[in-house]
């Protein structure tokens, strides 16, 4: 869950992560200490971020670390998830295969974004082969939005646009 911002008059859409702890500090002591982490609000928070789109695991492990969930709570709820097939990395594999080259991203973009996550190599090739996409069609798509079908006039304007296709991850030649 996410707090609201500080300031509704300040206009500023930053939104700040919940903490994971459960409950007010204890009483009676020197220094306030937080309750233990419940199981259940470590598989709570995420389910709150699986409802919101599909996850890897390794990105949503290191979302519960960020949210202060320990290490051995997180891998019990990533695994129950897992068994009861709300946590898969095929979908996710496909979500985001899908939804990157519907942007406009070609093969060699979208491989490397989703190894940066921490999927395996075989699994993203396995997606991308998997998806359907025809990337030379989709190359000249982008090409032709952007460029408008001019082939480059001069070697500058050719590095422009294989600059261009390049950036957005589509082979050299």
């Amino acid at each position: 869950s996410w707090a609201s911002p500080s300031s509704p008059a300040s206009g500023s859409s930053v939104r700040r992560r919940a903490r994971l702890y459960a409950g007010p500090p204890h009483h009676g002591t020197s220094e306030p200490q937080k309750d233990p982490i419940a199981p259940v609000a470590v598989r709570r928070t995420a389910m709150d971020l699986l409802a919101r789109r599909e996850h890897g695991r390794v990105e949503l492990a290191r979302k519960l670390r960020q949210r202060g969930a320990p290490p051995e709570l997180i891998e019990q709820a990533l695994d129950r998830l897992s068994e009861q097939g709300l946590l898969s990395e095929s979908r996710y594999l496909e979500s985001f295969v899908r939804s990157r080259a519907n942007a406009g991203y070609g093969p060699l973009r979208i491989r490397e974004e989703l190894a940066q996550r921490g999927l395996a190599r075989a699994d993203i090739e396995q997606a991308l082969r998997d998806s359907g996409f025809d990337w030379g069609e989709q190359l000249r798509e982008l090409w032709q939005r952007k460029f408008a079908g001019r082939l480059p006039a001069d070697a500058k304007e050719r590095a422009k646009q294989g600059r261009f296709l390049s950036y957005r991850g589509y082979p050299l030649e």
